[in-house]
């Protein structure tokens, strides 16, 4: 929160307000579906029948919902769109929170979809519905993701319990390691006998001179991968 502060008090200009912020919320507090709708509903159509008749969609979920949803594939009849839905009350406390600061949130976004933007940005040899994996060095420690193209299959702290999860899932066969910094020759071979697959190391900050900055690098990860979106 002082950080927050700081910088913005630090940039202020008259000619140039910048109140208007875009966020991350941990994905764990994230629910995420893949549905079809009839080719004949708008994106508007769709988000009426999320707000209205969210018992049907989620079943088990009785706390009222926030949606983002994404259009992945259609055909003549229908549509299958990928619908992230976050609990209303977890969405109201982190505009709050922010709205604390003197700030508006404008946009809210998983913090895995950010992570996962890095690796399209960077690799645009993805083909669609192509799996494959990433282990994130974060400040916080290692972040293990698996993707089907953009959505989330699975996400862990544990190398060992992503090493079985990866062992059964024979689609998977890339991974990449994504860091602001060297990767050790070490680690690498680590994954690599692990997972047994290709490796392919990203660093999103390799071109960026950032020498003079007082933060970890490793902080700069999902600021990254927000600051993608519409990229």
């Amino acid at each position: 929160k002082m950080t927050i502060k700081k910088i913005f008090r630090e940039n202020e200009r008259p000619d140039l307000p910048i109140r208007n912020v875009f966020s991350l919320i941990s994905t764990a507090k994230v629910i995420q579906k893949r549905i079809m709708f009839d080719m004949s509903l708008t994106k508007k159509d769709i988000a009426l029948l999320l707000q209205f008749n969210q018992s049907q969609y989620f079943p088990d979920i009785r706390e009222p919902l926030v949606f983002d949803y994404h259009l992945l594939s259609h055909t003549d009849h229908s549509q299958e769109y990928l619908v992230l839905g976050a609990r209303q009350c977890e969405v109201e406390n982190q505009k709050k929170r922010i709205h604390g600061l003197g700030l508006t949130l404008t946009s809210l976004e998983p913090e895995s979809y950010a992570l996962l933007r890095i690796v399209l940005y960077h690799y645009r040899a993805i083909q669609e519905n192509q799996q494959y994996a990433a282990l994130f060095l974060l400040e916080e420690g290692m972040r293990l993701i698996a993707f089907n193209h953009q959505m989330i299959l699975y996400e862990t702290h544990d190398l060992q319990e992503f090493q079985l999860f990866f062992s059964e899932t024979p689609s998977l066969t890339l991974c990449f390691i994504v860091s602001t910094t060297p990767v050790s020759s070490d680690l690498i071979d680590e994954i690599s006998e692990r997972l047994k697959t290709t490796i392919r190391i990203i660093n999103p900050l390799a071109q960026i001179d950032h020498s003079t900055s007082e933060f970890s690098t490793a902080d700069f990860l999902l600021p990254f991968g927000a600051a993608l979106r519409g990229i």
